[in-house]
């Protein structure tokens, strides 16, 4: 077989190696159908072996038609160069989701960076023909229709989210929403994947809700507080509440911490000496950076038995670490959510999802207390260690 040349090719002796992304059976059916009436206009692409580089819907389509063999074009390319091509037909011509753009433009672009050109010219094959010029992603995207800011906004999303989170919103509306995939990339790793779960499950609706604090409570905000007998049992258990590291001045009503701080006074840094109550900001990264210092001061032994109140996402990094401390005592699962109170003690609307009460302890002391106290809420649960 001649290089770079356009003939017929028995189906059979076409080879498709694996694909960026899967096939689309709508985009199927449609080229069928365009392929039925008016015939194959534009000829797949393949290397002098058979393998194919470019044009996996046209030939399905036509393996679907019944076809035994298709006009090609005959192309001799490293791997490198019908790698570009596969993502520069995907970009012109198939319906790309926002994600899948990105994921194209960032492999484009990782590419012609490893290969030293940024805008190659036409390369002459040995026999002196000419393969397809290889553009900048910018002179790509012009030929799309896009400008050089969705570009780079693309290439944002491609490097800000996880590949693993990117590979479990592939199928979701998510992928195709920009603006929450920017939303998205802008968030620190845990937070991207506490977000994704979250709308997931129907706890927000849109990314952006979810990264906004969806609970607002008496740690750090002066608008919902905990229900009393909560705070109460808590004090049973532990003796006395000596410290609140993430409050207000109107919580500390209630909690009658003998220390508390605000989020002016920044618990995070100051000593939490004794027994803690903590129900620290739902949203990261200060939910995470308040759970790391709360293990930090067990371990050390700074803190003697602590009660946290949280959302029960326990799908998360940070719940995956707090239920995993071998100071974990027991956690108790409210029966439905907790309704949190407005400044004047009123009922306000309950959070999106249900709430989980974990008691620590530096101390070893046996959950028994914790139980009596807190099982007419929920279900309590121990850890193995204890069991």
């Amino acid at each position: 077989m001649s290089m770079n040349e356009t003939r017929m090719m028995p189906i059979a002796d076409i080879h498709v190696t694996e694909r960026l992304r899967p096939a689309s059976s709508k985009k199927v059916d449609e080229l069928a159908a365009s392929i039925e009436q008016v015939g194959l206009m534009n000829p797949v692409c393949v290397r002098p072996d058979g393998t194919l580089i470019a044009g996996w819907h046209r030939l399905l389509a036509c393996k679907k038609l019944g076809f035994e063999s298709l006009l090609v074009n005959v192309m001799a390319m490293s791997d490198t160069l019908a790698e570009l091509a596969q993502i520069d037909e995907n970009l012109k011509r198939n319906e790309l989701t926002a994600l899948e753009q990105s994921q194209h433009i960032k492999r484009r672009e990782d590419i012609l960076q490893q290969m030293g050109m940024r805008k190659p010219d036409h390369r002459p094959s040995k026999k002196g023909a000419t393969v397809a010029p290889l553009m900048s992603t910018e002179d790509l995207a012009d030929e799309m229709g896009m400008s050089k800011r969705s570009v780079q906004v693309r290439k944002q999303i491609a490097e800000g989210i996880s590949p693993d989170l990117q590979e479990e919103l592939a199928d979701t509306p998510i992928a195709d929403s920009t603006t929450q995939l920017v939303a998205l990339a802008k968030l620190p790793p845990e937070a991207q994947a506490d977000a994704v779960q979250q709308v997931k499950s129907g706890q927000a609706k849109t990314i952006q809700e979810a990264s906004r604090p969806h609970v607002v409570n008496n740690s750090g905000n002066n608008e919902w507080y905990t229900p009393a007998q909560f705070v109460e049992a808590a004090r049973v258990v532990m003796g006395s509440i000596d410290v609140d590291p993430a409050s207000s001045e109107i919580a500390n009503q209630t909690v009658k911490a003998k220390i508390f701080y605000t989020a002016e006074t920044n618990g995070l840094d100051k000593p939490w000496p004794g027994n803690v109550w903590l129900n620290p900001p739902y949203s990261q990264p200060l939910l995470g950076q308040f759970i790391d210092a709360l293990l930090e001061k067990l371990e050390s032994g700074e803190v003697g038995h602590a009660i946290v109140l949280l959302n029960n996402a326990t799908e998360t990094a940070t719940h995956q670490k707090l239920l995993s401390c071998r100071r974990l005592n027991a956690v108790c699962f409210p029966k439905g959510r907790i309704k949190f109170l407005d400044e004047t003690g009123q009922p306000v609307n309950s959070p999106l999802q249900g709430q989980m009460i974990a008691y620590l302890s530096s101390l070893r002391q046996h959950p028994a207390d914790f139980e009596g106290e807190f099982k007419q809420y929920g279900a309590v649960l121990k850890p193995v260690w204890w069991i």
